[in-house]
């Protein structure tokens, strides 16, 4: 199930994974796994600077009964890739929306998939109202569990403001506008984590040390990074550790700084990782801003 990176030490960079399309809690086939991490398996996932999650996964050659089922069900979708060892985790868990199967050869049938982790953000509604005396949090959980499809409000920044309703609301319609405008007021906004949940984060909270990576330590960047601005592009083997707001840090050594007011620090917008089972690819892209705009700030900073 493993194979080789090229150009590098096998005995440290060799490919893990692990793929699972799993029957949703709601269904009759709850419970049923299929682990199809033996076969060609060829997948892209973009995360959003919103934190929407999106899948496009091709699996080749799996087995008839089992993508019949795939294909009439309802199933959830769980990657996880990295290396042996290290560095390896959940990159993707998501509800699958979309599947077909097609020919490609004579000797090859591909399963297709497409995936998102949270389909709720995308159509959902709520009718409902509130009485007086709510504060911000207790008026984003009250949204959060009286929405036609519920979510769970996770970590709220504690510069949200305390001040509580002085009347009754109403809510009516797409209950993310509700959290987008709750969140507008206090300079935050909301974004969906990788469990599919919903946190709301301050423009200037820290960032902890811990979110805080060294792409260039270990030789993993892959070709040149791209700056513009204060933004930069850049490429890396799959690294499941880099999420949004994670602050990566990119030497000199690796691209020398255009001028003395460039930042070697940036704040991870959006992210997408890519790979071939049984190709070569196996990356992690990102698009970051630079730590110099003061928009993030991190606990610790990276010596």
């Amino acid at each position: 199930m493993n194979s080789l990176l090229s150009n590098l030490n096998s005995s440290t960079w060799i490919r893990n994974w692990k793929i699972l399309l799993s029957a949703q809690n709601n269904n009759v086939l709850a419970g049923n796994t299929f682990d199809v991490s033996g076969l060609r398996c060829v997948f892209t996932v973009n995360v959003s600077p919103g934190g929407i999650s999106n899948c496009a996964l091709q699996i080749y050659n799996m087995n008839a009964q089992a993508g019949g089922t795939v294909l009439k069900k309802g199933y959830n979708v769980k990657i996880f890739a990295g290396y042996q060892g290290f560095r390896y985790g959940v990159i993707f868990d998501g509800t699958i929306l979309q599947t077909f199967r097609r020919s490609q050869s004579d000797a090859d049938d591909i399963t297709e998939i497409f995936a998102i982790n949270a389909p709720l953000q995308t159509q959902n509604h709520i009718n409902k109202s509130i009485g007086s005396g709510s504060d911000p949090r207790e008026t984003l959980n009250f949204i959060g569990s009286n929405s036609k499809t519920k979510f769970k409000i996770n970590n709220v920044t504690n510069k949200l403001n305390k001040q509580k309703l002085p009347r009754g609301q109403t809510f009516f319609g797409d209950p993310h506008g509700f959290l987008r405008n709750i969140a507008y007021f206090d300079n935050s906004y909301s974004v969906i984590n990788e469990k599919g949940n919903i946190d709301v984060v301050n423009f200037n909270d820290s960032i902890p040390a811990s979110m805080a990576i060294d792409i260039g330590q270990d030789n993993s960047i892959i070709g040149s990074p791209s700056y513009s601005d204060e933004c930069v592009k850049v490429a890396m083997l799959l690294d499941p550790r880099i999420k949004l707001r994670s602050i990566v840090k990119i030497g000199n050594n690796i691209v020398p700084l255009l001028n003395l007011g460039q930042s070697s620090e940036y704040a991870v917008v959006s992210l997408t990782h890519a790979g071939d089972t049984n190709g070569n690819d196996w990356k992690t892209e990102v698009i970051g801003f630079s730590q110099n705009k003061g928009i993030l700030t991190t606990q610790e900073r990276l010596v």
